[in-house]
């Protein structure tokens, strides 16, 4: 039996072609728009040919996730810090995602949702009691979807797989939660204690268990390359020793 939500494999296929269906009801993908916002934003290959540029490190990454959890890509725009850029990449037609990313953070440099405003942005939520990824936050453009990524690569990728991934799962016909399959598994090695927020950790999956990466920065590109899960901490979490039981979420 296929059931309602389910991903239509070549083996659910030839299933339902033996049931002698010649037709499936379907889910139309959900169309995602990216926005990434910042002055200082450069196409990767082209900053270092201008002075002050970085590149834009986070739009392609950010796509694959979502392509992953069943998305297509409307379009991927870049733009300065500028209120009617950034508006008029938000309103143009297509999507029934916005992802903006940058511009998140509080006062005169929350660019994204300041530009949003205007065009009749409603906040759901805004700053979550996690780390990273605090400054995320969502709402609605009329029937548009819209999640507010910080700009920090650790913290834009997992703030997506925490947040990204369950609404494009329930927007695919799933449910949310089929996105955070959390596991059990041991530390390969000690983990500290936690500090006053939920923290999800880089890690990859070793010998012995689940190691969690020395030196947790959200700015961190190289302990990206490492990462493929997410270690959840409680609030105040007891240090871990090695062997001892941790939940983690594949990346």
């Amino acid at each position: 039996m296929i059931e309602a939500g389910a991903l239509l494999t070549p083996q659910l296929m030839i299933a339902a072609a033996a049931a002698d269906l010649s037709a499936l009801p379907v889910w139309r993908q959900p169309a995602v728009r990216i926005v990434a916002t910042g002055d200082e934003l450069a196409a990767p290959g082209d900053a270092a040919a201008n002075p002050g540029a970085i590149p834009d490190s986070l739009s392609a990454g950010i796509a694959a996730m979502a392509q992953r959890w069943g998305a297509v890509i409307a379009s991927t725009v870049r733009t300065g810090d500028d209120l009617g850029a950034i508006a008029a990449a938000a309103a143009a037609p297509g999507a029934d995602i916005l992802v903006l990313i940058g511009g998140a953070s509080r006062g005169d440099r929350d660019f994204s949702r300041r530009a949003l405003g205007d065009l009749g942005l409603r906040l759901i939520f805004s700053e979550v009691a996690i780390r990273p990824g605090k400054p995320v936050w969502y709402g609605r453009l009329g029937d548009r979807h819209v999640l507010g990524l910080p700009g920090n690569p650790t913290a834009a990728l997992t703030v997506a797989r925490l947040f990204l991934a369950p609404l494009l799962a329930a927007l695919g016909g799933g449910v949310a939660v089929s996105a955070l399959d959390w596991k059990k598994a041991a530390a390969a090695g000690p983990v500290e204690v936690n500090g006053p927020r939920e923290a999800f950790l880089c890690a990859y999956e070793a010998a012995g268990g689940v190691h969690v990466i020395d030196r947790q920065q959200a700015s961190s590109q190289a302990m990206l390359a490492r990462t493929t899960c997410l270690v959840r901490r409680a609030p105040g979490a007891a240090p871990l020793e090695p062997g001892d039981e941790l939940s983690f979420l594949a990346l």
